[in-house]
């Protein structure tokens, strides 16, 4: 039995004339009328194949059709409503670029935050200009944090501080854990305390025991925000499953959602629950760790020479723009200095759109994959 592809199927038809070029095979034309039936011309297998193939190209068609609905859609949820902020801190933070500690801690986090050796660190990103700092009991350096804070001179106030409750803290540790935090802080609160992750890693999960440990530790953080040690709550690297969950237990609503965004791991259906759900949206990893070749990436390097910009600018300028805060690290100054740098440039929504087009899925994720927790 004879097998032709489409393309060949189509020519053999229009070279005798049968179907003219950019007439439809099977089915009705776009005026309604009804197009040649192949199975009149051509053997029962070819004529079925030439049906197959074009259904399948119909249904690609209509599905990148609906994928372009619902990336578009999803690219401006939230960008027309106005934020509100719960505090001067938080307002002078939101349009900027964060600050993000996790490499550092030990002897090097000590040494990088002394502003006599003038290196880079906590204290320099302080000098930038940097006022959002990202820290986490699990990270060890809370105490070069507060330190960095007090040889900067800059007000406590004026600095929107961010810890976590990490996950063999859950539970019954939570409140004297997050007691610690503040003493190694040398604050009487936090702007912002999240749930570092949804539950523990152990080999052998119990989705029961975590759920109960998500509830347990998120009324310690309602508990810390009524007495004003936490001005705001949240949680970190939850799912849409985990996310749900705590929604639908909790006396109050988280405020923020932390987790893993970049240009080749977007989460568009996460970001969209955390938009409905009013969640303010911080991205930690936003350059990939400099992973994935995202910094080569062909796109991102073709808008940043239009704009003179590096690639990291223009991803964190993305980023900025569809109001998700991207909290970066980076162990060199005139990094830290060009990542702060995004102010006095924007995207079009044209480059916007190609960006969101670079999404490759779970796949690119370079972080710690939190669906594996129960």
């Amino acid at each position: 039995m004879i097998s032709l592809p489409l393309p060949g199927i189509l020519a053999l038809t229009q070279a005798s004339g049968t179907i003219r070029p950019g007439q439809p095979a099977v089915g009705s034309n776009c005026h309604g009328a009804k197009a040649t039936n192949l199975t009149s011309i051509l053997p029962l297998s070819i004529a079925s194949a030439a049906a197959s193939a074009l259904g399948r190209a119909r249904a690609t068609r209509a599905s990148r059709k609906a994928e372009i609905s619902r990336r578009q859609k999803l690219l401006t949820l939230g960008n027309l409503a106005p934020v509100v902020m719960s505090n001067p801190a938080e307002a002078k933070t939101a349009s900027s670029v964060g600050l993000g500690t996790c490499c550092l801690k030990g002897q090097a986090s000590e040494d990088q935050v002394r502003a006599s050796d003038g290196l880079e660190g906590v204290y320099e990103g302080l000098k930038i200009g940097y006022r959002l700092l990202d820290t986490a009991s699990h990270y060890e350096n809370e105490g070069n944090i507060a330190d960095a804070i007090r040889r900067s001179g800059i007000p406590r106030e004026d600095v929107f501080l961010i810890t976590k409750i990490w996950f063999d803290d859950m539970g019954e540790r939570a409140a004297p854990a997050f007691q610690e935090s503040l003493k190694r802080l040398q604050t009487d609160y936090v702007d912002l305390l999240l749930i570092h992750f949804p539950g523990t890693n152990d080999a052998v999960q119990s989705p029961a025991a975590n759920a109960k440990r998500r509830a347990e530790t998120w009324r310690v953080l309602e508990e810390a925000k009524a007495a004003q040690q936490a001005r705001s709550i949240g949680v970190a690297n939850f799912t849409r499953r985990h996310l749900k969950q705590l929604l639908a237990t909790c006396k109050e609503s988280p405020e923020v959602m932390q987790t893993e965004v970049h240009p080749y791991f977007q989460q568009p259906e996460l970001l969209e629950l955390c938009r409905q759900k009013n969640l303010k949206i911080q991205a930690f990893s936003p350059l990939a760790h400099g992973e994935l070749g995202l910094l080569n990436d062909r796109l991102l390097t073709g808008i940043a020479a239009k704009y003179q910009r590096s690639v990291a600018q223009v991803v964190l300028q993305w980023l900025l723009q569809q109001d998700i805060t991207p909290i970066a690290f980076s162990g060199s100054p005139k990094n830290m200095m060009e990542n702060f740098a995004v102010k006095d440039f924007s995207l079009t929504s044209q480059e916007m759109d190609r960006i969101s087009f670079l999404d490759r899925g779970p796949n690119a994720r370079v972080g710690f994959d939190p669906n594996l927790i129960a």
